[in-house]
């Protein structure tokens, strides 16, 4: 009778040898350099934010949406049903903020 606890360790210990090696190609690959963004400083930039539906938290989730600390933005807000319950609070939300242009 073969004893299986060698064979179990070795591939235990393989697998912790692959583990530790992925861990150090990541972090290689997160301490490098990618140079300087294409992406002008500034640029205007879209926001898409799809939505179905009320949830607890999404009037607070939302109202973020219009405070991000960005010079130039625009929100842009998908539902598919237009009796969607989500639509009265995005319609007020634009209207208290209309320092952001809604697309």
């Amino acid at each position: 009778m073969i004893d299986a606890t060698v064979p179990a360790l070795s591939f235990g210990a393989l697998l912790a040898f692959v583990q530790i090696g992925s861990i150090a190609v990541a972090g290689q690959r997160l301490g490098r350099s990618h140079g300087p963004s294409r992406f002008p400083a500034g640029a205007p930039v879209s926001l898409v934010r799809p939505l179905r539906g009320l949830e607890a938290y999404s009037e607070e989730m939302l109202t973020q949406s219009f405070r991000l600390d960005y010079p130039a933005y625009e929100l842009i807000f998908c539902v598919a049903d237009p009796g969607d319950p989500i639509l009265p609070m995005v319609e007020c939300l634009i209207a208290a903020h209309p320092h952001v242009p809604p697309a």
